[in-house]
Order: C-alpha cells, then structure tokens, then sequence
C-alpha cells in the first residue's frame, strides 16, 4: 500500500455524492458538504497529510486527525484496492475532525466534536450504501430521520442528539478522565 493509494482513496471517499446529504449545526457551526470540499483540496495541495499509521494505542482504532501537525493519520488498510465500510466511515469522521481545525472551530465540546463525527459519518453510510449499520432502536437511526427532513438542523439542545451524546461519553470519557482535555484548541492549517 503507498502513501498515494491512501490518499487517493480519501479523496475518492470525500467526493462521493452521498457527502452532500451531512448537513447539520452545532453551536451555531454549520457543517455541510463543501466543507468536506476544502478538506479534500487541502489534502490535494499538501495543508493536510494523508498518513499511513497503524500504531494507534487500540487496536480497534483506524484513524486520527492531528490538529498539531494537520495530519490524517489511518490505517493502511484504507488505501488498499477495496476500502471497507467501517473504514470509509472512519475517513468522514477523522475528515469532520479535520473541518474543526481548519476552519478554527470554538464552542463545541470534545464529546460534542466526536458525536459529531459520528453522525457525519452515519450520514455518508445511509447514503452511500443505501442504509445504516445501526440497529434500527439505536439513536442514531432517529437522528438521520431528524436530518433528512430537516437539513441546516441544530443539534445541541435535542435529545436524539443527548442520547448520542450521553453514548460517545461513556464510550471515551467515562473511564478516561484525560480524554478529549488536549491543551491544543483548533488552530487552523
């Protein structure tokens, strides 16, 4: 696997018409296709690094984005002939982390920022594959109803959102009290 294949696949990943239907706020931050757009043309001229990295301290982790280095960090197996669903997911997630920086967002909480990603990811799945990998009593299915029928929505004070949240929470926060505390706010590429 090249350094080039994984980069390509990423921007194949961020062109595919199913990017268009991520379309929601948070905090008043509007996160919608073209902001994926500029992540893939920051990718293309060199501002954001598409890194092979497979180290990560879990195991079951398949990508990171550094807002230090502005660096996409992912597993090599995102740039082989057939990428994975989990790991085209993976891609718009790390991919929102990357909007955060860029465009120096303030005023969304790490959980938030993460629950995020997951919902921006969530979106490209349904739409990309046609359906979603979540249960369908799994809050996340309400939250794509919610979006469909209501593109531009904020998602901070609603409860589907709560519920995601109140589950990013418990997946990363609860047992780690040092995560999501980086000293290192969205700077900007």
């Amino acid at each position: 696997m090249s350094q080039a294949k994984l980069k390509a696949n990423v921007l194949k990943i961020l062109a595919s018409p199913a990017v268009k239907h991520i379309n929601f706020r948070i905090a008043g931050n509007h996160f919608y296709n073209e902001r994926f757009t500029k992540v893939a043309v920051a990718i293309k001229v060199g501002l954001i690094n598409v890194v092979p990295f497979k180290d990560f301290a879990n195991p079951k982790v398949r990508g990171a984005y550094s807002n230090t280095s502005n660096m996409l960090l992912l597993h090599p197996d995102i740039g082989s002939a057939s990428v994975s669903r989990k790991n085209q997911n993976n891609v718009i997630h790390e991919c929102f982390h990357a909007i955060n920086d860029m465009d120096m967002v303030q005023g969304i909480s790490p959980t938030e920022e993460e629950t995020c990603g997951f919902i921006a990811a969530a979106i490209y799945e349904k739409y990309h594959y046609g359906k979603s990998y979540y249960d369908k009593k799994h809050p996340m299915v309400a939250m794509l109803a919610i979006l469909k029928g209501s593109p531009g929505y904020e998602l901070r004070n609603d409860p589907v959102f709560g519920e995601l949240y109140n589950l990013t929470y418990e997946k990363y926060a609860r047992n780690n009290p040092d995560w999501g505390r980086s000293n290192v706010p969205n700077d900007g590429l």
